[in-house]
């Protein structure tokens, strides 16, 4: 097998179709509203980590720590744009409670983290904004030569995402949790980040309520709660976390996911702004890798439908 360049023609289109959101209406739209500051830093350049991913994947790659490390990101501050106080890149606007810590747990692994991986080339959940990430043919061939050898050090090019993406993301996820029924109880009104952020939340939903209308589809109820987009069931807080049971292993039908508009692919990023809806996990599998905002999904039901009547 030959080195396999990982910056090549995948991530180069996934980079363009990026830049492409970055400079449309909608990321002028995003970028209007938020500080949009990185945040935090990166790890430096010949960290432990750092190292112990490049040289497990070394032999399989033709780049050089030195391009690997170039292509390290920060995130991005979520809060409004000119807002006081230290930038964040999420908002701090729940009460200290077991159901919180399951709600903002919930939104990092949604957000910033990848999907659960079996740890052979795949890490097992890292941040999106890993600098190493392979197509799923690049695993294939890697996992062919390096057998039962755990390297555990890439993610998947499919679950990579830009800092500007992922902070647009983050806003839209939050719209969506701070309009769930009954979160209410479990918000912190008198909170720094609430204060600062509530208005851009409530502008934020109108927006999403109008973006989807524009495509036919609602995303929230009559009385302006979250909704499974495929369903059109109102959404709970239970359905998104529930601190009396572990939903990896007490899983139910209710249970919210992340949908996505655009199917996860490798020739463009797809966490990002108004690419994201909450599904439970039944809508999630009824509309599969179909577009929500396409009517492929509803005319194979209708199709269903008419078959059984």
């Amino acid at each position: 097998m030959s080195e396999i360049n990982i910056y090549g023609s995948e991530f180069q289109r996934c980079q363009q179709c990026a830049q492409e959101f970055e400079d449309s209406d909608k990321g002028q739209y995003y970028k209007s509203m938020m500080c949009l500051n990185d945040v935090g830093s990166v790890a430096p350049a010949r960290s432990t980590t750092m190292n112990n991913h490049f040289s497990k994947i070394s032999p399989h790659i033709s780049n050089s720590i030195e391009e690997v490390v170039s292509h390290q990101n920060k995130n991005k501050c979520v809060l409004p744009k000119g807002h006081t106080g230290p930038c964040s890149c999420t908002m701090n606007v729940f009460i200290n409670n077991d159901t919180s810590s399951k709600i903002k747990g919930k939104v990092n692994q949604s957000i910033y983290c990848t999907p659960g991986a079996d740890d052979h080339v795949i890490k097992n959940r890292d941040s999106r904004l890993h600098p190493i990430a392979i197509t799923r043919l690049q695993e294939r061939n890697i996992k062919t030569i390096t057998q039962r050898t755990r390297l555990s050090c890439a993610i998947p090019l499919k679950e990579q995402s830009t800092p500007f993406m992922l902070a647009t993301a983050y806003l839209d996820y939050l719209t969506f949790i701070m309009n769930i029924e009954g979160i209410n109880e479990h918000v912190n009104n008198e909170s720094i980040h609430y204060n600062l952020c509530v208005n851009m939340l409530n502008n934020h939903k109108v927006f999403l309520e109008e973006h989807y209308r524009t495509k036919g589809r609602r995303v929230f109820d009559p009385e302006g709660h979250t909704i499974c987009a495929v369903l059109g069931r109102t959404l709970s807080v239970l359905d998104l976390a529930d601190p009396t049971r572990d939903n990896r292993t007490d899983i139910r039908p209710t249970d919210i996911q992340m949908g996505h508009i655009l199917s996860r692919c490798e020739d463009c990023y797809t966490i990002y702004g108004t690419n994201i809806v909450m599904m439970t996990r039944r809508g999630n599998l009824i509309i599969g890798e179909h577009s929500f905002i396409e009517d492929t999904w509803i005319n194979e039901l209708r199709g269903i439908c008419r078959h059984h009547s």
